[in-house]
Formats: structure tokens, C-alpha cells, sequence
């Protein structure tokens, strides 16, 4: 079979159009951008840019059981021109260690720092705004136990 050029034109630009359409609309979406802080204390930290003022606290509560569960949290980071978000993984289980992967905009940060019986502690400066999805679990999966998880700006 022999194809014209003029139908080889055609035919390519009836699936181009078709793959443009097929892109999910969140595609289209500007993304924002995810960094890492300054992690020290925060009577050293430097001050922190005032992002939007849509940018709220959230908490989640939940517990780690059996061995090797997981729970994950989509959360929504409106940064506006640059804020500093603080992840804070409470304990509340002796012997349990907590471990958290926060993922958004293209980047991943894996915390577990403090080891058996400690919180841990991620800040990250937000621009613009980033859906980030925060997996809480134990390091290895070798522990249970309970935990709070609170981000805010």
C-alpha cells in the first residue's frame, strides 16, 4: 500500500491532535516548586517568607500496624511567592521510629533523623503552589506505634 504525502500529513496531524487532547488536564497546570530549608532549630532559623494567605495548618492522626504498614496524605501547599512548611512526625509509642517521604513537584525528601522514640522534623520553602503526598511508616518497617502528623506553614 502506498500512503500520499498529503494523507501521511493528514494522518499525522489527526494523531497529533489526538495525543494534545489526551493530555490530563492536570498537566497543564503550573507547577510549583519543593526545596529544602534550613533544617536548624527554629530560634536559629531564619525568618520565613509570608506565603498566601490560604496557607493553613492540617494534622492527621493515624498508627503504624501491622509491620510494614504505610499511610499516605495528599496535602495541598499554597506558597505564594516562598513559604517555609514544617512536617513534623510526633511520636507517641515507646520504641516505635517513625519515617516519612514527602514527594512533590518532581522532588522527594526521606526523613527519619531522630531513630526509636523521637519525632521528626522536615521544613521545606514552597513556591507557588505544590500537591505533595507525605507516606508515613516505620524505618524498615521494623516498628509499630502511633503517630501525629502536622503541616504548617
Amino acid at each position: 500500500m502506498h500512503l500520499s504525502p498529503l494523507r501521511t500529513l493528514s494522518c499525522a496531524a489527526a494523531t497529533a491532535l489526538a495525543l494534545a487532547l489526551a493530555v490530563p488536564a492536570s498537566a497543564a497546570e503550573p507547577q510549583g516548586s519543593l526545596e529544602p530549608a534550613p533544617q536548624a532549630g527554629a530560634d536559629k532559623a531564619a525568618p520565613a517568607p509570608k506565603g498566601d494567605a490560604g496557607s493553613q495548618a492540617v494534622t492527621y492522626q493515624g498508627s503504624v500496624f501491622p509491620l510494614g504498614d504505610t499511610d499516605g496524605y495528599n496535602v495541598l501547599l499554597v506558597g505564594g511567592g516562598g513559604t517555609y512548611f514544617t512536617f513534623g512526625l510526633y511520636n507517641f509509642t515507646p520504641g516505635f521510629n517513625p519515617a516519612m517521604v514527602i514527594r512533590g513537584a518532581g522532588r522527594s525528601f526521606f526523613v527519619n533523623r531522630s531513630g526509636p522514640n523521637g519525632s521528626e522534623f522536615y521544613r521545606v520553602l514552597v513556591r507557588g503552589t505544590v500537591r505533595a503526598r507525605v507516606t508515613v511508616g516505620a524505618f524498615h518497617g521494623g516498628t509499630v506505634g502511633d503517630y501525629v502528623l502536622k503541616v504548617t506553614p
